[in-house]
């Protein structure tokens, strides 16, 4: 009888431990791309907004009570990558509202979770003024929150903004 040579099918182990591990790897890189991913994101403090939910809709009321609305326009982009809003703050028989602060987190739809938050300055009666790192077009959300003589409102507003002509993305 032959001896057997300890050499052969030395590579079967080996097979197997590399079959094992590419499904953990590919798991691993679509995580890795599932949790980088700026289109995707979850809601922020989504039970604590689930157990304010009456505080929401009390909210929505006294929104509604008020009558206020807030104007938003977009300016041209700047060299900068920073397009200035002017934000009009208006009551209930659309005249100006002067004095309030205005906080504005901002998100690109297609970004939802890149959130951008600034405050509105005064910008003289009832504009305030803002700039953000928005440089593409496409639909943006801001949702704004004013406070105004011990009053609180707040809205979310919905804007496409486009690019100025010869410009590219």
């Amino acid at each position: 009888m032959a001896a057997v040579d300890g050499k052969r099918g030395w590579y079967w182990p080996l097979l197997v431990i590399a079959l094992l591990l590419v499904p953990v790897a590919a798991n691993g890189y679509l995580m890795l791309r599932a949790s980088n991913d700026p289109s995707f994101a979850i809601e922020k403090d989504y039970y604590k907004k689930a157990v304010a939910w009456d505080h929401h809709q009390a909210q929505e009321a006294r929104n509604a009570a008020l009558g206020w609305r807030i104007d938003l326009k977009a300016g041209t982009p700047g060299a900068d990558g920073r397009t200035p809003f002017v934000a009009h703050l208006l009551d209930r028989s659309r005249q100006p509202i002067a004095g309030a602060q205005i906080d504005v987190v901002a998100l690109r739809i297609a970004r939802s979770g890149q959130l951008l938050e600034t405050t509105a300055t005064p910008g003289g009666g009832a504009n305030y003024v803002f700039s953000l790192p928005i440089s593409g077009a496409g639909w943006h959300e801001f949702q704004m929150t004013a406070r105004h003589g011990g009053e609180r409102f707040s809205t979310t507003l919905r804007q496409e903004l486009v690019l100025p002509a010869g410009t590219t993305p």
